[in-house]
């Protein structure tokens, strides 16, 4: 088990938060659930009923975990978002749109 992966797991359940996160680190679902079950085997969570909370002994691996992977540098608490990102222009270029494609 990676122990970056598993900080963010119990970070995740702390804050309750989304596993998204263990998604974009390129962790699928069934390495997802591994992971979790893992940290039920070790006593790390408590999984009752439909909730899932950290122990006492998960809270401690989290804050000594803290310590090498929380992130600090504010540029990357958000992710880039490049899909919708266009090309510049240049400053003399004049964009006629195609006259088939306006609807008024």
């Amino acid at each position: 088990m990676d122990n970056k992966h598993l900080y963010i797991l119990l970070n995740v359940i702390k804050t309750n938060g989304d596993i998204r996160k263990l998604k974009r680190e390129g962790i699928d679902y069934k390495k997802i659930a591994e992971l979790t079950k893992s940290a039920i085997t070790q006593k790390l969570v408590n999984y009752k009923g439909d909730k899932i909370t950290l122990s006492d002994k998960g809270k401690e691996k989290l804050k000594s975990l803290e310590t090498d992977y929380k992130v600090r540098d504010k540029k990357q608490w958000i992710m880039a978002e490049n899909k919708s990102k266009i090309p510049k222009l240049e400053k003399d270029f004049i964009f006629l749109p195609n006259q088939n494609e306006i609807h008024f």
